[in-house]
């Protein structure tokens, strides 16, 4: 940990037990309190164990930090799953780079979509998430849902989180 800095990214399949369509997701958390957040599970009811679980608003796509492609979530399958994850370390941090487009149906017109989230470990500490797309069609609609219990402010393309004497810039590329 460094300067109370965490970074957590779940790659795995989205057919796992008590699955969430998550591939990818990520949190953070600065000085042991939640930045960026899953918002974990809602309240269990009767359809959160059959096949209606997919309709519950915590377990899809849209309820988690994650692409929205063309309108489309990620979706549940054997095959829905990061592939092709590195992990890479150096003194200065660490790497991990996912292929997420076989989450994603046919019909979000995806070839390739990959996310990359880097820790930089140095005296002004650096968490990046870059998502690359390549699509079969142009132009391409793409939605990020950001979860946090911090204000967030927007204005052009900075994200403001401010919670009481923390305060952190996200800036939107793209």
């Amino acid at each position: 940990i460094n300067k109370g800095f965490v970074l957590a990214v779940k790659g795995g399949t989205n057919a796992e037990n008590h699955n969430h369509n998550d591939v990818g997701q990520f949190i953070i958390c600065i000085n042991e309190k939640p930045l960026v957040i899953d918002l974990g599970s809602g309240e269990y009811k009767r359809n959160t164990f059959t096949d209606d679980r997919y309709s519950l608003f915590f377990t899809r796509g849209e309820s988690h930090n994650i692409p929205v492609i063309n309108g489309f979530e990620q979706y549940s399958r054997n095959t829905a799953r990061a592939e092709n994850v590195k992990v890479s370390e150096n003194k200065n941090g660490e790497t991990i780079t996912m292929d997420i487009q076989s989450a994603y149906p046919q019909e979000a017109e995806i070839i390739k979509c990959s996310r990359v989230c880097s820790f930089e470990r140095t005296d002004k500490p650096k968490i990046q998430v870059t998502d690359s797309f390549n699509m079969r069609k142009y132009p391409a609609i793409v939605e990020l849902n950001l979860f946090s219990p911090f204000g967030i402010s927007k204005k052009n393309k900075v994200i403001n989180f401010v919670n009481g004497r923390h305060k952190i810039n996200a800036i939107i590329n793209g």
